[in-house]
């Protein structure tokens, strides 16, 4: 894949949304904001990764010569920032799924979605052969399975901050609604979750490999 069309994947990934700031260690930090959390953390990696390397700011090199942006890390230390690891995160969890077939959807959540640092985005299949929750603060979710093709589903934990994969024990119908816990909650313990079509086999989101949990998940309607 070219840098362009990476660029392009990474970007649209809009429809899950939530906004984020950034630590001073380099990790993403959700925060009130209009802009989306993943666009928001495609924009700022792709901002870091072009800024540091315009001016390549090497203070053993650059004795003499301030850095023309002084609040930027010189780009090697940049390169070694949590946020390039998220990056790729990012990345692998939206490739790990048919991309350009992908839609948002708000109908999957059940009830109020949120707003601000804690509004609960859903995106999903075209052909409903699995979905993506985003749960900025690991809030528990009910989700509307009729979305979901196939009779049956299974579902997985994604953590945005390791790309760590936990399947979520057994397997359920695709009909009425599921209340899903996230593994952990509150301020920093974002996570998405990632249901599919069980006769897609699609394996761990992101690839990464995978352990099957005990987190809560509990029928509905």
């Amino acid at each position: 894949m070219t840098l362009c069309c990476l660029t392009a994947a990474v970007t649209r990934a809009d429809d899950l949304t939530q906004s984020l700031r950034v630590s001073p260690d380099g990790h993403f930090l959700a925060q009130p904001d209009d802009e989306p959390f993943f666009e928001r953390a495609a924009h700022y990696g792709i901002r870091l990764a072009i800024v540091t390397a315009w001016q390549f700011y090497d203070p053993a090199r650059n004795v003499t010569d301030p850095p023309a942006l002084p609040d930027m890390p010189p780009w090697r230390k940049a390169l070694e920032r949590a946020t390039a690891g998220q990056m790729g995160h990012l990345k692998q969890l939206m490739l790990s799924r048919p991309y350009f077939s992908r839609i948002p959807d708000q109908s999957l959540i059940v009830g109020a979605a949120g707003e601000g640092s804690e509004h609960i985005s859903a995106t999903r299949d075209k052909a409903g052969r699995y979905a993506m929750v985003y749960l900025p603060q690991g809030q528990t979710v009910t989700v509307n399975l009729t979305g979901i093709s196939g009779l049956r589903a299974v579902a997985w934990w994604f953590d945005p901050r390791n790309a760590a994969a936990t399947r979520i024990q057994g397997d359920f119908p695709t009909t009425g609604t599921r209340l899903f816990t996230p593994p952990s909650h509150g301020a920093g313990e974002d996570w998405v979750l990632v249901i599919d079509d069980s006769a897609q086999e699609f394996g761990p989101p992101a690839g990464a490999d995978a352990h099957v949990g005990n987190t809560t998940q509990r029928s509905g309607s």
